[in-house]
């Protein structure tokens, strides 16, 4: 920022300070159009917040939301954000990243403001777990909308519908993987029942699940992808990791019932074996990729 702008900056905090909230947001509007300091993004939301404007403070935040993720007290303020906006579930995702002594208190406000929402407002809450019952209706866009509003349910009625969710064969499975990836987040310690990719239903507890980055099978997969392709052949690099990706999207919580072997799993995808001596790891890779780019090329991915 220039010197001019860090005035405005700080002239608009004395401004909050103060109580003068409407002028405070618009100088700081005025001052986010002409720069996009992080510093101007944290005083704007305050700002919102303090004029009840929700819904544009989650917007802004949202425009460079990492940043928030880089303190706990970063974290707290889009925490309370979230909370504006009735998105319990994001709102519960960010108390976990918190230091240890604040999880209690963050946890203990967002149960206080689901349980004030299931007494005022009932209704918005039936209708929002009801559209999460019926995930699978409609396409991919559809489903990936009304995941979304299931976001601003209360924890209960969110693990209520995903139980339907995740046994439901209409929802698609890179949606039902969105789901199970939430619940994980949200360290829910309930045995849960999902129907996968192979039309078996297998109980998992997200508790206990590891996220997708942290498991073995993936790191290795990672590994070997950048071994042969990140320095030789970027371009083929960053196609194969983006397949690969999505090969692990659809798979979760699962990823190594399919799996089995991340280097030949590579392999396959990049030189797949030909004729009838391929190995019996090699045959069920094949079958596996073959499902799995099937599921994409229907989702025009």
């Amino acid at each position: 920022m220039t010197p001019t702008q860090l005035a405005q900056l700080h002239h608009a905090g004395r401004l909050l300070a103060q109580g003068a909230n409407q002028a405070a947001v618009q100088e700081l509007q005025t001052l986010y159009e002409q720069t996009d300091d992080f510093a101007v993004n944290r005083e704007l939301t305050r700002a919102l917040l303090a004029v009840e404007q929700y819904g544009t403070a989650l917007t802004i935040a949202n425009e460079q939301r990492a940043a928030y993720l880089t303190s706990a007290d970063l974290q707290e303020q889009l925490l309370t954000i979230e909370l504006a906006n009735h998105g319990f579930i994001r709102a519960r995702q960010l108390a976990w990243q918190l230091p240890a002594p604040r999880q209690g208190a963050a946890q203990a406000q967002i149960a206080a403001t689901e349980a004030t929402l299931k007494t005022r407002a009932p209704q918005t809450l039936h209708t929002r777990l009801q559209h999460f019952y019926h995930l699978g209706d409609g396409g991919l866009l559809t489903q990936q909308r009304r995941f979304a509003e299931a976001l601003r349910l209360p924890l209960a009625e969110f693990i209520q519908g995903s139980r339907f969710v995740l046994r439901d064969p209409f929802v698609k499975p890179l949606v039902k993987s969105t789901v199970v990836q939430s619940l994980v987040q949200l360290k829910v310690d309930q045995e849960l029942t999902m129907l996968w990719l192979d039309d078996h239903e297998y109980p998992f507890t997200p508790a206990a699940c590891l996220p997708l980055e942290a498991m073995p099978v993936v790191q290795v997969g990672y590994a070997e992808l950048a071994k042969r392709f990140a320095n030789s052949d970027p371009l083929t690099y960053q196609a194969r990791l983006q397949t690969f990706n999505l090969h692990l999207a659809l798979l979760y919580p699962f990823v190594d019932k399919a799996m089995i072997d991340p280097g030949r799993w590579i392999d396959e995808m990049s030189q797949p074996h030909q004729g009838p001596a391929a190995t019996s790891t090699e045959k069920m890779i094949r079958c596996w990729q073959r499902r799995l780019n099937a599921q994409l090329a229907q989702l025009g991915l």
